[in-house]
């Protein structure tokens, strides 16, 4: 296997690695744990973007922004406009919630429900972008 293909392979693992650790937390973990699920949501749909871009060559910054990191991506699949719009919704899960600055505003149930349904979306949809991505 080539460096470049285990590079890709390495993305999309810690991918789906941060979406069944976020889904388990979800499943198993008390309320006070959502922060967490919905950071490591957004991580998941991150990680996958940026293993896309890896995979194409694109050089990207360092970042969570997934809106700015999904402008690549949809220069060649503009169809993915709508997933890549609501997916920069995630975004405000890897900064804006972490911090002690919002503690007053929760997370509910009804976003941590969007935040997986979303992952799983941009997981699905960036990884059959690659042929022969069933493996991966």
């Amino acid at each position: 296997m080539t460096d470049a293909k285990n590079n890709v392979q390495l993305w999309f693992k810690f991918a789906r690695v941060d979406l069944n650790m976020a889904q388990l937390l979800f499943e198993n973990g008390s309320v006070k744990m959502w922060r967490g699920v919905t950071y490591n949501y957004q991580q998941a749909a991150e990680k996958c973007i940026k293993g896309y871009l890896v995979y194409k060559k694109i050089k990207f910054p360092k970042t969570h922004d997934i809106g700015s990191l999904a402008v690549d991506i949809l220069v060649q699949h503009p169809e993915l406009k709508p997933l890549m719009q609501r997916a920069s919704l995630l975004t405000k899960y890897a900064v804006y919630f972490r911090y002690p600055s919002v503690q007053e505003e929760e997370i509910t149930k009804d976003h941590v429900v969007e935040a997986l349904s979303c992952a799983k979306n941009v997981i699905e949809e960036v990884i059959s972008l690659i042929p022969s991505s069933g493996s991966w």
